[in-house]
């Protein structure tokens, strides 16, 4: 946003006052302040009606670092425009005696005349100080509890506008004046008191307030950072806790996988185990019900994939290879016979 110094203004209302006093040095004396926002219509009133026998109407604008050019020209039968994008926005109304323009914009921001020629050569000029602002968008109050004893508060009160540039601000308390800056030291007592901030422009106004109870209340961490800084921690906090949680179990699946069973144990083996629990003179015989070869092997047999000959499947077969027992069981040895005695006392005899 552009800013409108002093001594830019001084240039302008005297170059107004030299213009309005041109050709026949009949003017109005001074320039009309006329305020307006980005976006909206521009309405130049002439406020008084034309001499009986004018015969023209020039409306002419010299803009900030440009030079003097005319908008339109009005006479009696027909209205004249130019090929300036300005006066392609601009309007010219009978009733009541006015010029428009659409839509303006910052750079529409100079001194416009309003020329009124007589039959007789007179000029009369009517002159105008426009400005063109931006409004101002909604305050941010920030409130900060630098020492709170015995009922008592002091507190320090920010006000702000992002990205507002030639604003005024100013506080009041309860509607009673206080100052014109954007931070505000209070200490009074805790009580239910409005404080207001407003920030303006020559063209618009916004306000923001706070009560003295409640910005007391909010002290250390939450007193000093904005309340939606004070989210987002939040927010990144559980995202972390969640993140090393998830980490953590997926970690842990992979150290500890899922328990397997062991692979079921050969008949050596098993009767390893067996012979391991006999005494010294390897003599004794396993008592548990189940120690056999043939209780070892049974529970583990399956349906052989060809058929086989009888007479070739016996337990001594079975085990040969892997105990490589050199003398042969009996042919006639069934799973039924539990008092004979096993192809192992077999053999250690």
């Amino acid at each position: 946003m552009q800013q409108h110094g002093g001594a830019l203004h001084a240039l302008e209302m005297l170059l107004c006052l030299v213009l309005g006093a041109a050709d026949s040095g009949q003017g109005t004396g001074e320039c009309r302040n006329r305020t307006v926002l980005t976006g909206s219509d521009l309405h130049l009133l002439l406020e008084e009606p034309l001499p009986p026998d004018w015969s023209a109407v020039q409306w002419k604008v010299t803009l900030e670092a440009q030079a003097r050019q005319r908008i339109l020209t009005v006479r009696k039968d027909k209205i004249y425009h130019t090929n300036s994008s300005l006066s392609q926005r601009a309007t010219f109304h009978w009733e009541p005696l006015s010029l428009q323009i659409r839509a303006v914009t910052q750079a529409d921001s100079g001194i416009y005349n309003a020329e009124i020629e007589e039959s007789t050569g007179s000029v009369w000029t009517k002159c105008f100080h426009v400005s063109v602002w931006e409004p101002v968008g909604s305050p941010r109050l920030e409130t900060l509890v630098l020492q709170e004893e015995q009922g008592r508060c002091h507190l320090q009160l920010s006000c702000t506008v992002p990205g507002a540039t030639a604003v005024s601000y100013s506080w009041s308390r309860d509607s009673d004046p206080l100052g014109n800056q954007s931070v505000l030291l209070v200490s009074e007592y805790v009580q239910p008191v409005l404080y207001v901030c407003n920030v303006s422009n020559p063209a618009s106004w916004s306000t923001a307030s706070i009560d003295m109870a409640t910005a007391c209340t909010q002290k250390g961490l939450f007193g000093a950072v904005p309340w939606w800084a004070v989210t987002v921690l939040l927010v990144l906090a559980v995202c972390i806790a969640g993140s090393i949680t998830f980490w953590c179990w997926r970690r842990r699946g992979k150290d500890y996988p899922a328990e397997h069973t062991d692979p079921p144990l050969t008949v050596y083996e098993e009767v390893g185990r067996v012979r391991t629990g006999q005494e010294p003179n390897r003599n004794s015989e396993a008592h548990a019900v189940g120690n056999t070869i043939y209780a070892m092997v049974h529970p583990k047999e399956q349906k052989p994939k060809s058929p086989q000959n009888p007479e070739s499947c016996t337990i001594y077969s079975t085990v040969q290879h892997r105990m490589k027992v050199t003398a042969p069981l009996r042919r006639g040895y069934t799973p039924s016979q539990r008092s004979s005695p096993s192809p192992m006392d077999h053999h250690n005899s």
